[in-house]
């Protein structure tokens, strides 16, 4: 089943930031862009839930990464992004599409 991922905008310091939060696989991603381009990110591996409440404690985790990082943003704690996370980055993003597509296939 897909969940749903957390998605706002955020203004600070003059700037406009969009804070993007998914469940990939078991891991938790959230991507901080500027401009389009990521300029910070968390991974966070939760490997997989199961049981009763599963859905719920995947909604739990993610919102929990989602408000950390925007409070991260907003108080200037973020580290940047390097390069090479970069192209991790591209490397996530390819394969999250691919699942999306997947799992949106299998419910149909």
């Amino acid at each position: 089943m897909i969940i749903q991922g957390l998605n706002c905008q955020v203004t600070v310091g003059g700037e406009l930031y969009h804070v993007q939060t998914e469940n990939v696989g078991d891991n938790l991603i959230t991507l901080i862009f500027k401009a389009g381009a990521v300029v910070a990110r968390a991974k966070q591996r939760i490997g997989a839930v199961e049981g009763v409440g599963r859905l719920e404690k995947l909604r739990r985790a993610m919102r929990s990464q989602h408000e950390l990082m925007l409070k991260k943003l907003c108080e200037g704690e973020l580290v940047p992004i390097s390069a090479a996370e970069r192209l991790e980055v591209d490397e996530e993003e390819k394969d999250l599409i691919a699942k999306f597509l997947e799992e949106w296939a299998e419910e149909e």
